[in-house]
């Protein structure tokens, strides 16, 4: 029996998706979806499902891109038609739906219909029971703020921190050894990290000029948490991202941070759309290949 690598499967799997017709984001929605319940044990609903979606496919039980219609909203009851659509996404935009109305009145009852074949069943109950969990990119180092994230990560147990980065010291010598903080290696590739897994991107830096990670983070649909540094606010606004000002010690500032991560807990689905999106067209709108090549134009006219 042949053998396959996580990696070659998924691309497998992202190949099938977007020749049935799935735009970019469907298709790594799905083909995450079913590369996790192989690698879960759950093989009757990982990469085996193809075929049948094909299938699906061709017997119009099966409409690629589709977008949830809200049928009720009465508080706590959510139902919600799929239109046929890739159940993995469909079935995950409901429950997001779902754990933003819970947080906010405390419960929430969910009816999705018409969904395609909606994969692994655990997947959403793993999705709502999670806990809350952060990421983390830059060079591991006192200066981009190893302290503070330290001193956040002790106060908040409970939460799992991911830092990516080149690590200038040891672990336990920036306070970093701790069960709930995890070292995933240095990043060659962005793209390659599934953010979606993510409550959201902590940045927590003493001193930058115009920090590229956060630019590349604001395209990656998560909100964003940046000490207010830098130049970020020529490009980023309050409606972007939660700035937090540096306190006059490490233990404050995670306080503070600790208090931004509570605000994006307690976002609705919309208030996280709505900031994610503001990102993305802010950051685009200053730092577009056409808007850099045009000012440098400007500037070589004025001259």
């Amino acid at each position: 029996m042949p053998t396959l690598k996580p990696e070659a499967l998924h691309a497998l799997i992202s190949l099938v998706a977007r020749r049935i017709g799935s735009d970019a984001g469907e298709t790594k929605e799905v083909a995450d979806h079913l590369l996790r319940a192989n690698l879960t044990g759950h093989d009757s609903h990982g990469v085996g499902m193809l075929p049948a979606y094909v299938r699906l496919l061709q017997g119009g039980l099966l409409v690629p891109n589709q977008t949830p219609m809200t049928v009720l909203d009465a508080g706590a009851l959510l139902v919600i038609d799929a239109g046929r659509g890739f159940g993995q996404r469909m079935a995950a935009d409901a429950v997001r739906r779902a754990i933003g109305r819970a947080k906010e009145l405390g419960a929430c009852v969910l009816a999705l219909r018409n969904a395609s074949h909606i994969g692994r069943i655990g997947t959403y109950a793993e999705l709502a029971a999670r806990p809350h969990r952060w990421v983390w990119i830059s060079r591991i180092e006192v200066f981009k703020g190893t302290g503070i994230l330290a001193a956040l990560a002790t106060m908040r147990p409970e939460d799992r921190f991911d830092i990516f980065g080149p690590i200038a010291t040891d672990l336990p010598g920036l306070g970093l050894d701790l069960a709930n903080v995890v070292h995933l290696g240095s990043l060659m590739d962005i793209s390659e990290v599934d953010f979606a897994v993510y409550d959201g991107f902590v940045f927590t830096s003493l001193s930058e000029g115009m920090p590229n990670i956060v630019l590349e983070m604001s395209q990656h649909a998560i909100p964003m948490i940046v000490a207010d540094v830098g130049g970020l606010r020529d490009t980023l606004d309050d409606t972007a991202a939660i700035f937090v000002r540096h306190a006059g010690s490490e233990s404050a500032t995670a306080d503070a941070f600790a208090a931004a991560l509570d605000r994006v807990i307690d976002f609705t689905m919309d208030q996280a759309v709505e900031m994610v999106v503001a990102a993305r067209k802010q950051v685009t709108a200053s730092h577009a290949p056409g808007i850099h090549a045009r000012r440098v134009a400007e500037l070589f006219a004025a001259s």
